[in-house]
């Protein structure tokens, strides 16, 4: 392949995906939610849900999947959604410390992409304020289709609407760029490896 060839050939790469990210959403999104409803983060990720169909332009459904700490919702949508931006859960920080303690199916890190970190919550003496649960797609998803749903959700955290949500559960703004979200769950992830092992409950 000559070189003028090769150009063309990234040229089209390129094309098509800005061809699919202007293209998304052409259908309703599901955000799953790993708690039951009427909870204080069901209740916040519903208002979050239909703040966001107004910046992408299609209903965002909550889809509530309870069970195993928080777990089974995102692991679950780890293992089976496809990587097209349509089915997206929420990270909740049992998705890192779970993995450690035993054996998983899943990797916390490298079987998700990382998309928006989005709030924290204030739970007195039981964690940090600053404990945030933000939204992951399955590993895999297209750069460009992250970025869409990345910026529509960051207008979201920033609306007024939203903000008023924060406000009503005490939850802190706790925004993270796609990169920093991944970065920080990283980061995390040695962190709570090295706690768990100190205090003896890092798995064998």
């Amino acid at each position: 392949m000559t070189w003028l060839a090769r150009l063309a050939a990234v040229a089209l790469l390129a094309a098509a995906g800005q061809v699919l990210a202007q293209a998304f959403p052409s259908k309703p999104i599901t955000l799953i939610c790993p708690w039951p409803p009427g909870g204080s983060t069901d209740t916040h990720l519903r208002r979050f849900a239909e703040i966001a169909a107004k910046y992408l332009r299609q209903p965002v459904i909550i889809e509530n999947k309870p069970g195993a700490g928080g777990i089974l919702g995102p692991s679950t949508m780890a293992a089976t959604a496809k990587p097209d931006g349509y089915t997206l859960a929420q990270y909740p920080i049992s998705l890192i410390r779970v993995p450690l303690m035993q054996k998983s199916a899943w990797d916390p890190i490298s079987d998700f992409t990382f998309i928006i970190g989005l709030t924290g919550y204030t739970f007195g003496v039981v964690v940090k304020s600053d404990s945030p649960y933000g939204i992951v797609g399955p590993k895999g998803m297209d750069p460009a289709v992250v970025r869409q749903l990345h910026d529509a959700f960051r207008k979201v955290l920033d609306d007024p609407e939203h903000l008023k949500v924060l406000q009503q559960f005490d939850q802190v703004y706790w925004y993270k760029s796609s990169e920093d979200f991944a970065r920080w769950a990283a980061d995390t992830y040695v962190a709570e490896r090295a706690t768990l092992e100190r205090v003896g409950l890092l798995a064998k």
